[in-house]
């Protein structure tokens, strides 16, 4: 008998409410939603996120999968980001449905910046001053110790979200491509959520609760993040590949909620400058008007 396969993926973005969303599908009876939610085994020009190695391996992740099961997928936010990762899931599965979530850039840079402190890749506290250090990392330099990619602090590409889906459509058919708005499932999630299911060709489970997941935070004990991240650098060095089952809980035990700190104002105009273009793109691309994206920023907002 064949092992289950995939058949759509949660690409990313990240910071844009992918773990919120994931955790809604994967609570469906006609759904199976890889656990762990982030294997990262298409997108191998970010190894630094890769939990498997092998197709093998990777497999064996969606193996509780049976005849009851309408949708299988997995939620790898890198993937939107990589230029691999796509080519590499259509080789692989030629019928794939993709979910790609966006969110403005104005708060997914920050987002993705107070990410990077808590999980001990960034040592720059300020986001702007981390900003400016973009080019000097870009060559290699000003890396902080535990952080192994230069391209995870490299914020001002990793939010040009527009660019990352004109990539995408070239590959994939637009007709296998669900795009959602953060501010839609914001808005109304459950709304945001029967219309996925309804992408995937999956019947409504009726859900009503929809609680944000992952929300913004900081580190109880930075010791103890500095730790959970030294092992975890540790481990791939060695090229140990065990996984340790309570490892996501260790980490969420490792955060605090957190409201993130207001940006200069002049610094935030400086960051719509940068991304007018790329969220003119896509606001082009899917038909919809995000240029109100770049009026205001909610900084301080939490990010799921």
């Amino acid at each position: 008998m064949e092992p289950a396969k995939p058949n759509f993926f949660l690409v990313g973005a990240a910071k844009c409410g992918t773990t919120s969303l994931s955790r809604y599908l994967a609570a469906h009876p006609r759904i199976l939603f890889c656990h762990p939610k982030e294997p990262h085994f298409f997108s191998t020009d970010y190894y630094e996120h890769n939990r498997v190695w092998t197709e093998r391996e990777y497999l064996r992740l969606f193996r509780g999968a049976h005849r009851d099961h309408l949708a299988i997928g997995e939620g790898s936010v890198w993937y939107v980001a990589s230029r691999v990762a796509v080519p590499r899931i259509l080789e692989f599965e030629p019928a794939a449905k993709f979910l790609v979530m966006v969110r403005t850039p104005l708060e997914m840079a920050p987002s993705l910046h107070s990410q990077n402190i808590f999980d001990c890749y960034e040592n720059e506290p300020d986001f702007e001053a981390a900003w400016r250090k973009q080019q000097a990392r870009r060559r290699g330099r000003e890396m902080p110790f535990l952080c192994c990619e230069p391209k995870e602090l490299m914020y001002s590409e990793r939010c040009m979200l527009g660019a990352q889906v004109e990539r995408m459509f070239r590959m994939v058919p637009r007709d296998r491509i669900k795009i959602i708005v953060m501010d839609d499932l914001r808005a109304d999630a459950r709304a945001v959520y029967e219309s996925v299911l309804s992408f995937l060709e999956v019947p409504s489970d009726g859900r009503v609760d929809f609680p944000i997941h992952n929300e913004n935070k900081v580190a109880r004990w930075r010791a103890w993040n500095h730790f959970l991240a030294t092992a975890g650098k540790l481990k791939k060095a060695s090229g140990l590949r065990l996984s340790v089952p309570w490892g996501p809980s260790l980490v969420r035990f490792a955060g605090a909620p957190a409201v993130r700190r207001t940006l200069r104002p002049e610094f935030l105009n400086e960051l719509r400058e940068h991304f007018t273009v790329d969220v003119e793109l896509l606001s082009h691309l899917i038909d919809r008007d995000l240029t109100g994206w770049l009026k205001a920023a909610e900084s301080d907002a939490r990010a799921a």
